[in-house]
């Protein structure tokens, strides 16, 4: 069962770290996909502005500086434009009575200007390949390209570089018209190198690599632990069931005994102090039955199978016991619980539970002092109280006091399994236990079952 568990967990741990890995592939894959998708829009941008800035080169002025387009923005009269003489360059008509969307005015005049340069033969697709070699900042990146100048369906000039057909699937595409009507249409298709984006992303790529390399031996240094505490665990059982196993022999024979002797001596006396040596003998077999039972039901994991449990004559006989171990002790118990509440538990752990917790009320408390028992069914839930006035149990120990192993700092010997026990059996039973303790006044533990 154990080493079931331990396969399952296992298991669990590769899942995981296959989770993982894909979900950091998925993400390097799509944060590529984001860059590329940055890089198209950058790229379109790019080439629209280098084509709209070689558009001007024809506009030089003459005479003056030809490397120099000028652009002037005048008012004039009435008389002036009636007597206006210039030549028309360009028109551009904009519709004034509904809104346009990512209007600007710089782009309108930059149509004008480009389309006298494509009427009048002034673009040169040379001119504007070497503009975007020597300015687009993410030139490396492109492995191969095409740029393409087309008046409406025909392609008036075309640049190749690097000689790689665009009819690949890895090549993407930009195109967008040029000027103010769609005459003229500028396309580029290109071929991107992702081993660019890779290289971008290498120091992220790392960490992650390192990340998910980290948690990878994290989980199987945990599994490994786990295992050993795992054999550990099951040498330790196997140890305790052997020694408790063994102390039935001795204790046979000792009650075996008693029987001869009583057998050999028939005064009263001595009778009456041999049968509750007998008892008392019988008793401690029975526990040590009780520790094999459930020893060997944690090991094979079975179910809790309930009964009818007469809480009232269980607690006492439990008293009945404790008052021969504590006699010395003198302690008074009150015993408020109504005869006719019966409880539907399995008699074997909820007996060692209740035992456990006045094992504790009578160790606990001083001498001559008193323990309280009460009890209460209500339509859904009964309730058990155990109050003893000890030494009580400090505040910052009561969240741990249920801990497996956890022993508070007294002078009073333990292993810290009693109260976990406890609380694991009523847990089991779809209940839940509950302290309540000031230090030096005593302690109530309040069990709660549903009916």
């Amino acid at each position: 069962m154990k080493n079931q568990k331990t396969t399952i967990l296992g298991l669990f741990i590769v899942c995981l770290l296959m989770v993982l890995v894909t979900s950091q592939i998925i993400w390097l894959s799509q944060q590529i996909s984001r860059e590329q998708i940055a890089f198209k829009q950058e790229l379109e941008n790019s080439v629209k502005s280098i084509v709209n800035f070689h558009a001007l080169k024809g506009y030089g002025t003459i005479g003056r500086n030809p490397n120099t387009a000028s652009l002037a923005i005048k008012e004039t009269s009435d008389l002036e434009i009636s007597q206006d003489t210039t030549k028309e360059l360009g028109k551009v008509n904009i519709a004034t009575d509904h809104y346009i969307p990512n209007f600007s005015l710089y782009k309108a005049i930059e149509g004008i200007f480009t389309d006298q340069s494509l009427n009048n033969g002034k673009i040169n697709i040379n001119k504007i390949d070497s503009l975007f070699q020597n300015h687009f900042k993410g030139f490396d990146k492109i492995r191969s390209y095409e740029m393409l100048l087309y008046k409406n369906d025909t392609v008036l000039y075309r640049q190749i570089h690097n000689n790689e057909t665009s009819n690949g699937r890895n090549f993407e595409t930009i195109q967008f018209y040029l000027g103010t009507k769609e005459t003229f249409k500028f396309k580029m298709s290109y071929n991107i190198n992702s081993n660019s984006f890779m290289g971008e992303m290498l120091l992220s790529i790392s960490v992650s690599a390192v990340a998910v390399l980290l948690v990878g031996l994290f989980m199987m240094w945990l599994l490994w632990d786990i295992q050993k505490m795992v054999i550990k665990i099951d040498t330790h059982k196997r140890n305790i069931t052997g020694i408790v196993h063994d102390l039935k022999s001795p204790l046979n024979y000792v009650y075996t005994l008693l029987d001869y002797l009583k057998n050999k001596n028939p005064e009263p006396i001595f009778q009456d102090q041999l049968s509750k040596a007998s008892i008392n003998i019988s008793k401690l077999i029975k526990k040590i039955e009780q520790i094999l039972i459930i020893t060997r039901s944690n090991l094979e994991g079975s179910k809790i199978e309930k009964s009818p449990f007469p809480l009232s004559l269980k607690f006492e006989e439990i008293v009945s016991e404790l008052n021969v171990i504590y006699e010395n002790k003198l302690i008074g118990l009150n015993n408020t619980i109504p005869e006719n509440i019966i409880l539907n538990v399995n008699e074997l752990y909820f007996e060692m539970a209740l035992r456990n917790l006045l094992d504790n009320a009578f160790k606990y408390s001083e001498n001559g002092s008193k323990i309280l028992i009460h009890a209460e069914k209500k339509k859904d839930q009964t309730k058990i109280l155990i109050t003893d006035f000890g030494i009580g149990i400090a505040i910052k120990e009561q969240k741990k006091i249920f801990r497996e192993f956890y022993r508070i700092k007294n002078n009073y010997h333990g292993y810290g399994i009693g109260l976990s026990f406890c609380n694991h059996i009523i847990r089991a039973h779809n209940g839940f236990i509950k302290l309540e303790s000031e230090e030096g006044e005593g302690s109530t533990f309040k069990i709660v079952l549903p009916q």
